[in-house]
C-alpha cells in the first residue's frame, strides 16, 4: 500500500514535469508558439482565423440577418450593413468600391476606412461576413446564427463566431488555418493563440475542442518513445492538460491567464 502511494506520488510529480517541461506548457499570458498542429493561432502567418487591422479580402457580421457584408477602415472593394434593409451600398471614409447600410436586413454591403475587399454585417442571421483593420481573407460573425465567420487581428484566411449559432469557427492573433467560436452552439472550432490547424469552442455546445491560448495535440519523444499532449478548454479561465507516454496518462489543471 505505502508502494502503491509513493509511486502515485512520483507519478503525479512526473506528470507536472512532464506538463511544464517536456509538453513546453507555461502558465503565462503569452503563451503563442506551438509547433505541429495546435488549438489555434495567435501573432502568426498564412491561412489565420480572421483580419483586424489588415487588408485584402476580409469578412465579417455583428448581429446581422441574411446575406450582408462590410469593412472598417479598409480601401479597395468593401461591403458590409448595419440594420439595413434591401441592397444598399455606400462607404465612410474608405477608398474604392465600397458599399453597405445601416439597420437592414438581406443582402448589403459597404465599408469604414478598409482596405481589400471586406464585407460584414450589423446584427444579423444567416451568412455574414466582415472585417476591422485585418489582412488577407477574413470573415466573422458576432451574436448571429447560421454560419458565420470573422477575426481579430488575424491575418490570411480566417473564419470564426462569437455567441452564434449553428457552423462558426474564426481566430484571433493567429496563423495557420483556424477556426472557432465563443459562447456559440452546433459545430464550431478555433483558438486563441495557437498555431497550425486547432479546433474548439469557448462556453459553447456541441462539437467542440481546442483552446485558447494553448497548444494542441502534438507529437515528441521522451527516450525515443512518442509522447502526445491535447489541452482541453476554450477562452479565458481553466482548461486541463493531457499527456501521455504509451499506456500512461498524466492529466493536469491549467488557468489560462489574462
Amino acid at each position: 500500500m505505502s508502494l502503491a502511494l509513493e509511486s502515485a506520488s512520483v507519478h503525479c510529480t512526473l506528470s507536472w514535469l512532464l506538463v511544464n517541461n517536456l509538453c513546453g506548457y507555461r502558465k503565462t499570458r503569452n503563451q503563442t508558439q506551438s509547433p505541429g498542429q495546435a488549438s489555434g493561432a495567435v501573432k502568426g502567418s498564412g491561412q489565420a482565423s480572421g483580419a483586424v487591422r489588415g487588408s485584402g479580402q476580409a469578412s465579417g457580421a455583428e448581429r446581422g440577418s441574411g446575406q450582408a457584408s462590410g469593412a472598417g477602415r479598409g480601401s479597395g472593394q468593401a461591403s458590409g450593413a448595419g440594420r439595413g434593409s434591401g441592397q444598399v451600398s455606400g462607404a465612410g471614409r474608405g477608398s474604392g468600391q465600397a458599399s453597405g447600410a445601416e439597420k437592414g436586413s438581406g443582402q448589403a454591403s459597404g465599408a469604414g476606412r478598409g482596405s481589400g475587399q471586406a464585407s460584414g454585417a450589423g446584427r444579423g442571421s444567416g451568412q455574414a461576413s466582415g472585417a476591422l483593420k485585418g489582412p488577407g481573407q477574413a470573415s466573422g460573425a458576432v451574436k448571429g446564427s447560421g454560419q458565420a465567420s470573422g477575426a481579430v487581428k488575424g491575418s490570411g484566411q480566417a473564419s470564426g463566431a462569437v455567441r452564434g449559432s449553428g457552423q462558426a469557427s474564426g481566430a484571433g492573433r493567429g496563423s495557420g488555418q483556424a477556426s472557432g467560436a465563443g459562447r456559440g452552439s452546433g459545430q464550431a472550432s478555433g483558438a486563441g493563440r495557437g498555431s497550425g490547424q486547432a479546433s474548439g469552442a469557448g462556453r459553447g455546445s456541441g462539437q467542440a475542442s481546442g483552446a485558447g491560448r494553448g497548444w494542441g495535440a502534438f507529437g515528441t519523444s521522451l527516450s525515443g518513445t512518442p509522447l502526445s499532449r491535447t489541452i482541453l478548454g476554450a477562452g479565458t479561465g481553466w482548461g486541463g492538460v493531457r499527456c501521455w507516454q504509451g499506456k500512461h496518462t498524466w492529466s493536469a489543471t491549467i488557468k489560462w491567464l489574462e
